[in-house]
């Protein structure tokens, strides 16, 4: 295995042993840190099995999130290198490197998807947000 494959697998590992408990309080959008506040602890029912999670983002935008990320990796990169150790999977594949990822929980939505945008190997990496239709 690669050097730099080992230090993917190993940073994401560490990540996963710390707990399961939603720590950042930012996403990355092009790369630059967007602080979100968790509204009250109301969450909406999407489908039998899953919920959503509101945000408000340091714009004043209220977002919500769930259980899954989108992941955009750069060519020749190995996606199911980068999601095995946090039991992660791929739900769909969207168009060549980008990909609809299954994470374990709401929580973990927005932690990993941030520690896989820190990593050399993927272009972007955030939660897959349900948005308010705004008119303009």
């Amino acid at each position: 295995m690669k050097l730099k494959n080992l230090l993917v697998f190993g940073g994401l590992l560490l990540f996963s042993l710390n707990g399961a408990v939603a720590k950042d309080s930012y996403y990355y959008d092009n790369n630059k840190k967007v602080g979100l506040i968790p509204l009250s602890k109301i969450s909406r029912s999407i489908t039998s099995q899953a919920t959503i999670d509101f945000y408000q983002t340091e714009q004043g935008h209220e977002v919500g999130i769930y259980n899954k990320i989108l992941l955009k990796i750069k060519a020749g990169a190995d996606v199911q290198l980068l999601l095995a150790p946090n039991d992660m999977t791929v739900e769909e594949q969207l168009s060549p490197g980008l990909y609809l990822i299954v994470v374990p929980s709401n929580e973990l939505a927005i932690d990993l998807s941030n520690r896989l945008s820190e990593q050399p190997d993927v272009e972007y990496a955030h939660p897959d947000f349900i948005k308010k239709r705004i008119s303009r």
